[in-house]
């Protein structure tokens, strides 16, 4: 039977009462047993919009316990979840002392999403730490005991619904951390299932600030090398993860961290609302990255370092922090006029041109009306010299410059 969805809808306050007593007599109905004569619970927290609390509080009752904490009741939806796998151990004679290694093999199926054949289904048992070394034989009767609870196609699926499922990662991640290891670790498991892993962990954290450690955990251990990945989810839900992601950046001590900055970089939109704050993380620590280095007289650090300014000041733009983009904009001028300095080439001078004009913005908007058209007329000098040398390359800009000026 099922799975069964169920609506997303936010119940009303309202509503909440008669869906609490409907599934009492459904779940007494279904449980055969009497509908208990219990009193309709407080059922006014907010967690309580969801239908799945709902629900959990009328199973709660039929089982005659009387949980109102969204928590609770999800550890007793779990404790009794449990209570199945160990009957099913009994019958498949299977020793209970491999019981916690099967609900690692749930955490870490809840976590990838599951699988889509026997094989892959097998191969997660072989990786599960608690299961790691068991024989064929035994681990062919944990798939067969996986299939009947929680099985779909070929493979099998994690615990659902979300919340539920989530519950357990925790549970598991709390008793041992090693299966983020074996989740994230590339050489196990496609990006599509860590993007799936860091989405199941990014909504753990929203549910409980207290488990935001295991995202927190995760990123410290493996961002460096699933860095695409945390940035796709970051991207796709938002909040807590460009958080985290840019907490763990800031971490001089993590490995490859200037590799990782210089890839995240790149993916940040121009045009981002979701990835604002970390989109300055990364530009800051690019530039920081650079400074550490030292001063370089090499026409590539040279271009790197305007480059590296530049992309601070515009991210300070996007977040408002315009006192902060002017002085990014300075030090973007500064490097530009070094590198026309080593080589006055047109490409050269064009970069001086666009640092000057974007700095000349930059000063219009801070109030500094006299420098911002100083250097507007600093950008139209360079621009014009280029548009007579080049007037069908330069033109364009030429005349864009003329109109920042009026």
């Amino acid at each position: 039977m099922g799975p069964y969805y169920m609506s997303e809808v936010d119940i009303d306050p309202d509503e909440r009462p008669a869906i609490f007593r409907e599934a009492l007599a459904a779940f007494a109905a279904k449980t055969g047993c009497e509908v208990p004569s219990v009193s309709t619970p407080d059922l006014s927290a907010a967690f309580f919009q969801h239908i799945l609390f709902i629900h959990l509080a009328a199973l709660a009752a039929v089982r005659g316990r009387a949980i109102t904490d969204h928590k609770e009741l999800l550890l007793d939806t779990l404790h009794h979840e449990r209570e199945y796998w160990r009957r099913a151990f009994v019958e498949a004679a299977i020793d209970a002392q491999y019981l916690d290694g099967f609900e690692q093999l749930l955490a870490i199926l809840t976590l990838i999403g599951g699988t889509r054949s026997a094989a892959e289904t097998r191969q997660v048992i072989k990786l599960t730490p608690r299961l790691r070394g068991t024989a064929p034989p035994l681990q062919d009767r944990l798939f067969d005991v996986l299939r009947p609870f929680y099985g779909r196609d070929g493979g099998v699926m994690g615990v659902e619904p979300d919340l539920l499922g989530e519950r357990l990662v925790a549970d598991a991640l709390d008793r041992d951390d090693e299966l983020l290891d074996v989740v994230f670790t590339p050489a196990n498991n496609t990006s599509e299932r860590r993007r799936y892993a860091y989405t199941v962990l990014t909504r753990l954290a929203r549910q409980d600030q207290h488990e935001q450690r295991w995202l927190r955990k995760a990123l410290e251990r493996h961002v460096q090398h699933t860095g695409d990945d945390a940035m796709a989810v970051a991207m796709e839900t938002g909040s807590p993860m460009p958080e985290m992601i840019a907490e763990v950046l800031q971490n001089p001590r993590m490995p490859a961290r200037q590799k990782l900055i210089n890839t995240l970089r790149v993916q940040v939109p121009k045009e981002t609302i979701n990835l604002l704050e970390l989109a300055v993380t990364i530009a800051q620590q690019h530039v920081a990255l650079l400074v550490e280095k030292g001063p370089r007289k090499n026409f590539n650090a040279r271009i790197n370092a305007h480059d590296a300014y530049a992309l601070l000041a515009s991210r300070y733009e996007a977040t408002g922090r315009f006192t902060e983009a002017l002085a990014a904009r300075q030090q973007a001028l500064e490097f530009a006029q070094a590198l026309v300095k080593s080589n006055p080439g047109a490409s050269n001078r064009h970069v001086l041109a666009q640092a000057a004009l974007s700095l000349s913005e930059i000063y219009s908007k801070t109030c500094h009306f006299r420098e911002a058209l100083e250097r507007a007329r600093d950008a139209e000098s360079i621009l014009h010299i280029l548009m007579q040398a080049q007037p069908k390359v330069y033109r364009p800009a030429w005349a864009r410059s003329l109109k920042r000026l009026v």
